[in-house]
């Protein structure tokens, strides 16, 4: 299971993130042999995600489902740079790996402060979200193209392996229809970022990119509890099981199975 801080499990326990959740529901339905790896990094966008699969299988750990949950950060990333394809923190990761003035002891000082999540979502996004950079009218287009090409990539990839994959659109307060509660409508912005959002969803789900996505912005709109923790798509422990049911009943329909393809793979996979 790959994504950003949401998939991670940003102000969740350990046991109500989105993976554990889904451990824990197909354990329920009978499913007593099921692995659940999370590996989602906070503020990661697609194309890190699909760095990651291809570590993964080039270790030979090969799954039989990959899911992915997407959409903030890659939209988010477009109001710092003016377009898409970029990833949070590019320019200050650049300079900090130039030899000189301690750069690189501030790089290792940062990886090891990563574990100050809550830092890095709740200030250094919102500081990079200040829109530096002019926002063309085709950005969305072009951000719904980017997607669709990588879906493709990972999809050809699961032909080739023998897994099948899922892509999930975030659900976010700047797209929701819900009955907004106390917190929701105290913490409503209308920042750049949101309007953005907006925007590049319907881009991306008018571009119908694979049978294989599945547009989840809707999936609050009948909660009338508080859902959402910020405008960066952060949800409450209970709106993790009802995401961690949709990404169940999905693996449960599709009665996942092996290619026989996956017979020519490394034993040690599974």
């Amino acid at each position: 299971m790959l994504g950003g801080s949401v998939m991670w499990g940003y102000a969740a326990e350990d046991s109500k993130t989105i993976p554990s959740l889904v451990g824990a529901t197909l354990f329920s339905r009978g499913f007593d042999d099921v692995d659940v790896v999370n590996l989602a990094q906070p503020a990661h966008v697609l194309t890190q995600e699909l760095a990651t699969l291809l570590i993964e299988l080039r270790a030979g750990r090969v799954p039989i489902a990959v899911i992915f949950l997407d959409g903030i950060n890659d939209i988010a990333t477009i109001a710092d740079f003016g377009e898409p394809g970029h990833v949070f923190n590019e320019n200050s990761i650049k300079e900090r790996m130039q030899i000189g003035g301690g750069r690189l002891h501030r790089l290792a000082r940062d990886i090891v402060g990563l574990t100050a999540i809550g830092e890095v979502v709740n200030t250094r996004i919102p500081r990079l979200l200040r829109q530096r950079n002019p926002v063309p009218a085709t950005v969305c287009k072009e951000l719904a193209k980017q997607y669709g090409n990588q879906i493709r990539t990972i999809e050809s990839l699961g032909a080739s392996y023998g897994f099948s994959t899922l892509f999930l659109w975030q659900p976010a307060l700047a797209t929701t229809r819900k009955p907004l509660s106390e917190w929701e409508a105290g913490i409503v912005s209308d920042h750049p970022y949101v309007r953005l959002y907006k925007q590049c969803s319907d881009a991306v789900e008018r571009a119908n990119v694979s049978i294989n996505f599945m547009d989840l912005r809707g999936l609050f709109d009948g909660e009338s509890d508080t859902v959402f923790l910020d405008q960066w798509g952060h949800i409450t422990e209970e709106a993790n099981q009802l995401l961690a049911s949709i990404i169940s009943d999905w693996i449960v329909q599709k009665d996942l199975q092996r290619d026989t393809q996956t017979d020519l793979l490394p034993p040690d996979h599974h």
